[in-house]
């Protein structure tokens, strides 16, 4: 319950924030990556592990705030390979997000819809192939294509199936924007 509430909230405030006035952004910026991630035991007592490439890009409303912030709204895609138990799923995702630009520094705010190819990994269940992702993260900007940054996610299902374990990360991220 409290994951599908989040994801309400997250929309509901996505869509609020994309309400208020804002101009339209020129040509559109995009970034490609790649990222892994390590979970503590969590689900069945389960070590996971799990790379990524993405792309993610800026949609057209961003806010420059008097403070300095650069506030950009983005969609984010994924593909990736999630490992625990001596086993692999393939896993993509596609979302939304803001980003908070300040300076070198990135703070991202994201939620995405995940779909697993198998949802049993060793002694894990995660219930289904639907998943829901939650992340929080901040890059720092190295040069002015290259970043590197991490993002603590949550993946869960919000209560769709009978199981519901969710799997926490911490992931690492290098990112090549254009």
């Amino acid at each position: 319950m409290k994951t599908k509430l989040f994801a309400v909230s997250l929309l509901a405030g996505f869509l609020l924030v994309c309400s208020l006035p804002a101009r339209a952004a020129g040509p559109l910026a995009g970034r490609l990556g790649a990222r892994m991630g390590f979970s503590a035991p969590g689900a069945a007592d389960e070590y996971f592990r799990q790379y990524d490439v993405f792309y993610d890009f800026d949609l057209p409303w961003r806010w420059q705030r008097p403070d300095g912030w650069l506030i950009v709204s983005g969609a984010d895609l994924s593909l990736g390979v999630l490992q625990g138990g001596g086993e692999k799923a393939a896993i993509g995702s596609g979302g939304l997000l803001l980003r908070f630009i300040r300076g070198i520094t990135t703070v991202q705010l994201g939620g995405s819809v995940a779909g697993l190819s198998k949802n049993n990994l060793g002694n894990a269940d995660f219930g289904g192939p639907l998943q829901f992702l939650a992340y929080v993260g901040l890059d720092f900007q190295l040069t002015r294509h290259l970043a590197v940054g991490g993002r603590l996610q949550h993946m869960s299902n919000g209560h769709l199936y009978h199981k519901n374990p969710s799997l926490n990360q911490g992931m690492l991220q290098l990112t090549f924007a254009f």
